[in-house]
């Protein structure tokens, strides 16, 4: 059997599910399993996740549950997902504003003119990042060592 490109996508798409082995999809294709690994070489079943959450969505649909109860479902799904939407918005733009800090503190380094108002600054800012981006700030110690402005460090931990 001649393996189309079309042929070829199906196969890495079934392969992507994680539910099939590469004989399963020889035996479907009538081609060498050979031929199977050579189509699905450094492709992940990474959508085998996506299989999992969809078969319990529907597990989940078919259980009775009241009209009330799926409404609320319902809504606390979509509350869940605005939040991860506006979080994950959150992450990209805490990511430029830290990549930025770190320019500046890159250039002061490289040209030896460190001010350490600007470091305790940038210290503050990161402070504030990590607030908002971590609800769990009141259990982290942030702890940014400036003693010596040649190298600063920042150190996390999480408790």
């Amino acid at each position: 059997m001649k393996i189309t490109k079309r042929i070829e996508a199906n196969i890495i798409a079934k392969w992507k599910t994680g539910q099939f082995t590469k004989v399963a999809l020889a035996k479907i294709y009538k081609v060498s399993e050979k031929t199977i690994r050579n189509i699905v070489h450094g492709v992940e079943p990474d959508n085998k996740g996506l299989v999992d959450l969809g078969v319990a969505l529907e597990v989940v649909k078919k259980s009775e549950k009241t009209p009330i109860e799926t409404k609320e479902i319902n809504k606390a799904i979509e509350d869940k997902v605005s939040t991860l939407s506006i979080d994950d918005k959150l992450v990209k733009n805490n990511r430029k504003i830290l990549i930025e800090a770190q320019k500046i503190i890159g250039k002061a380094l490289d040209n030896e003119e460190v001010n350490i108002t600007n470091v305790k600054n940038i210290t503050s800012v990161v402070k504030d990042i990590e607030a908002v981006a971590n609800p769990r700030t009141n259990d982290t110690k942030v702890e940014i060592n400036n003693a010596n402005v040649q190298q600063t460090a920042i150190k996390v931990e999480w408790d």
